[in-house]
């Protein structure tokens, strides 16, 4: 019943999540409003293929939401290149208009250079403008979900060019990626635990923006779950970017983070692994330059 009323006060918004949950979330959402949708399945495709104009054709029920602001808010993204040539300062063609459910569809193509330009469209979706600022906060979400889906594509190079487009995101819209500090730092540790080491150097790179554009203690805190409960190089990546939050934190905000802070470092200093060990020093080092004795 939640999710049948979800679906009739804001239809657009309801089936653009719905696209991005995984395969079985997704399934188990039709499946549980197959009783009062019959018809969900269509509509998910037609919402994918044309946006929310395929959805009001033939419909039998009354919408809530006016029809304008969906207009604006599906109109936003520029059109994706119809070239393989990724689009660049010199080079994109930001002309006319496609659908945020056109952007996800490319998203998951079969074909890397779709995927790539989907990436590439994003960056330039994210840089400043006129009319980018109330529009990207009803995207927002759903580009995120778009770009930290495909730091796991099968391809190493649209791995990176996700990577990349994260970058962008972290530069042009900084206050909006803060909101989503502990999904997006989870998501990146987490794909270091499989990548490549040509992956993983960029991942670093991403983290290491992060401790730069982020207020130190509020990413300090979300750090602390990862340093209490990872291991391995999620572990080691945590003491590494903890060594550089410490270091740009107040000495009185460190002292009082001291109780959170020291026990998983006090812990990875007796790991059997020397990697973890010699992060662990640096870090307990920082702290001491930082507080004292």
């Amino acid at each position: 019943l939640v999710l049948h009323a979800l679906y009739k006060v804001n239809r657009a918004s309801f089936l653009s999540q719905v696209v991005c949950l995984e395969a079985n979330k997704r399934a188990t959402v039709m499946n549980a409003l197959r009783d009062y949708v019959s018809d969900l399945n269509e509509r998910l495709k037609g919402f994918v293929r044309k946006g929310t104009a395929a959805l009001d054709q033939g419909s039998s029920e009354a919408s809530a939401v006016p029809a304008a602001p969906q207009a604006e808010l599906y109109n936003f993204v520029p059109p994706l290149p119809t070239t393989q040539t990724m689009p660049t300062a010199s080079n994109s063609n930001l002309q006319g208009y496609v659908t945020i459910p056109g952007l996800l569809s490319a998203s998951k193509s079969e074909r890397a250079d779709d995927r790539m330009n989907a990436l590439a469209h994003i960056v330039q979706l994210a840089k400043p403008s006129k009319s980018s600022g109330e529009n990207w906060i009803r995207i927002h979400s759903q580009v995120l979900s778009i770009v930290l889906g495909s730091l796991k594509d099968p391809e190493t190079h649209v791995q990176l060019r996700a990577v990349e487009t994260l970058r962008g995101m972290l530069k042009f819209k900084t206050s909006h990626m803060l909101t989503m500090l502990d999904v997006v730092l989870h998501n990146l540790l987490e794909c270091l635990k499989s990548s490549a080491s040509e992956m993983c150097n960029a991942l670093g790179n991403a983290l290491d923006m992060m401790v730069s554009v982020f207020p130190a203690s509020r990413f300090m805190r979300a750090l602390l779950p990862i340093l209490q409960t990872s291991k391995g190089i999620a572990l080691q990546y945590a003491l590494n970017l903890s060594t550089k939050t410490v270091a740009r934190m107040a000495s009185g905000t460190l002292l009082d983070a001291l109780p959170d802070i020291m026990p998983p470092i006090i812990i990875a200093m007796n790991s059997g692994r020397p990697e973890l060990r010699k992060e662990s020093v640096f870090c307990f080092v920082a702290v001491y330059l930082a507080v004292g004795e």
